[in-house]
């Protein structure tokens, strides 16, 4: 079970913008405030970053840290952090 559920209009909003269910919504969420957090990627970042950003406001804090003014290149650059999740690391 989630800490704190999401906000619900955000939950509706994404559930709208993206046409998923709520249940992807708080899977989503859970992933970003519960098993991101274990990971030596989010470890790594957190050290990295002052003032802390707060766990339950990701994936959110972490894209209003970044310094692009344009969404989409925020989104890109953290794809980029994270690359290390994934299988393959980042593709340049």
């Amino acid at each position: 079970m989630l800490s704190s559920p999401p906000d619900s209009a955000s939950a509706r909003q994404l559930q709208c913008l993206l046409g998923i269910s709520r249940r992807t919504v708080l899977r989503w969420r859970r992933w970003w405030t519960q098993e991101f957090t274990r990971t030596h990627v989010w470890r790594s970042l957190r050290s990295r970053l002052m003032p802390p950003i707060a766990p339950m406001q990701l994936p959110q804090s972490l894209l209003d840290r970044l310094r692009s003014k344009v969404p989409a290149m925020r989104v890109a650059q953290a794809l980029r952090l994270l690359s290390p999740l994934s299988v393959g690391g980042v593709i340049r």
